[in-house]
């Protein structure tokens, strides 16, 4: 069922803000990381950004990015689709939800005049509560839902609700 996805990968997005293993530029940790590990059944590692905690290689990043948007690359994407099958969304959906969480982390980092290094290190320097929300917001606009839904609603505002 097609909203089921926007509830494996919210329920993913939750776990990795209460857990800590939500970190921006690493590729099994970002928003879209996370995800995509829950549904292939690994875990982040926030200490290497292309593998996950057992130590393979994630594919998924091979959906090649040109300035945010999804590019035709038929090798990335064969290669990458074992692991975005599993979440229900398509490669474009995959990197519209990476575009989106990164524009607004930048945003959110830009703000606090932090530059890269300095979050690398100390990643909880920024709150990644609005890039989460924008990201939830989108993946809760993807799916059709019964306008009594108030279990999805609930979870479109948990990250709303967390924002300082």
């Amino acid at each position: 069922m097609k909203n089921e996805r926007f509830f494996r990968a919210y329920n993913a997005l939750v776990d990795a803000y209460i857990n800590n293993t939500l970190k921006a530029y690493c590729c099994t940790a970002c928003a879209v990381g996370n995800i995509v590990g829950a549904a292939c059944g690994k875990k982040p590692s926030t200490d290497s950004g292309n593998l996950w905690s057992d130590g393979s290689l994630t594919k998924w990043p091979n959906v090649r990015f040109d300035i945010g948007t999804f590019t035709n690359n038929y090798h990335g994407i064969k290669n990458a689709m074992p692991e975005i099958e599993p979440t229900g969304y398509s490669p474009q959906e995959i990197v519209k939800i990476e575009e989106i969480f990164m524009d607004a982390f930048s945003k959110i980092k830009n703000e606090a005049g932090i530059n890269f290094a300095t979050y690398m290190e100390n990643p909880s320097l920024i709150d990644q509560t609005p890039a989460l929300y924008a990201v939830v917001d989108y993946l809760y606009s993807l799916e059709d839902w019964d306008s009594d839904n108030t279990e999805a609603k609930e979870a479109l505002n948990y990250f709303k609700a967390c924002q300082v």
